[in-house]
């Protein structure tokens, strides 16, 4: 399971000791995508390979353009999840196991 090469697109900085960053990351969706292990694991381990950083605590991630799906951290599992319309006009729903790798994700990653 692995997502493609993050590139960097924009990062900002905010406040002293504790400082808050935003880092704008694209890259390709997962090439082996598993519901049943919360998505694409350890998201916060690619972050900090994609933003050369190698202490950070993943506090949000905001969703960008992902050509209509809808990308949500799970904290709790450091996973990365995408979600679509379901033709049920219910909640959205996480989408299919299998190769993903044609979705292109952008995310604004806010760390400390």
């Amino acid at each position: 399971m692995a997502l493609g090469t993050a590139t960097v697109v924009k990062r900002s900085e905010a406040g002293g000791s504790g400082t808050l960053r935003a880092d704008v990351l694209e890259f390709d969706g997962d090439d082996d995508y598993l519901t049943a292990s919360g998505g694409t694991p350890n998201f916060q381990a690619f972050v900090r390979t994609a933003v050369d950083r190698g202490r950070l605590t993943i506090v949000g991630v905001i969703p960008g353009e992902t050509g209509g799906y809808v990308v949500a951290y799970d904290v709790q599992n450091d996973g990365l999840r995408l979600y679509e319309a379901g033709a049920d006009a219910a909640a959205l729903d996480e989408i299919a196991d299998g190769d993903q790798s044609g979705i292109n994700i952008q995310v604004t990653v806010l760390s400390v």
